[in-house]
């Protein structure tokens, strides 16, 4: 009977820290794309982000704090545990230098810029294509080089007999 794998014995096997921080960072990226997409499901563009933002800035500060977040959540009836919350907060004030939580912070968690993430993936593809094709040139050039000196040594075998033969020729020319 084959048993379901044990999550904590699968992170165990990971020793190496930079491989767990790695499981971790995408099991967070994940995560908040996910709550991004939820409240993305009933914010439909960053108009509707402002106005939200402004009605709930009500000390009129120019950022939002836990309980301004909080009670956004609230009215989309999206419900996170507070590790989830945490989670968000520390993405949303990332976006700024100072750590507040500005309309722009939440629209950029909300609406990223997509073609970043696609056109890195993007690129990241053309750079293991360009490697590979630079491999592929070089193993060309090779055999041109290669081929350059066969073809050399094969002209200079020619000129070679055609010397010999004409020498002949001569010498039965001059019998």
């Amino acid at each position: 009977a084959m048993t379901s794998p044990n999550p904590h014995a699968m992170l165990k096997v990971l020793d190496d820290t930079q491989d767990r921080q790695e499981v971790v960072a995408r099991v967070q990226r994940r995560m908040l794309q996910s709550i991004a997409r939820r409240i993305r499901e009933e914010i439909s563009d960053e108009d509707i982000v402002r106005r939200i933002f402004m009605e709930l800035d009500a000390d009129g500060s120019g950022a939002l704090d836990y309980a301004e977040i909080e009670h956004i959540l609230l009215k989309l009836n999206i419900k996170l545990d507070f590790r989830h919350f945490r989670l968000l907060m520390r993405e949303l004030q990332g976006y700024e230098a100072d750590g507040r939580i500005t309309e722009a912070s939440l629209c950029h968690f909300l609406f990223p810029p997509q073609s970043l993430t696609a056109s890195e993936d993007h690129l990241q593809r053309l750079r293991h294509e360009l490697a590979q094709h630079e491999a592929a040139m070089q193993l060309l050039h090779q055999e041109i080089a290669s081929t350059e000196k066969h073809l050399h040594a094969r002209k200079v075998s020619l000129m070679m007999t055609m010397t010999d033969t004409l020498s002949r020729m001569n010498d039965f020319d001059d019998v």
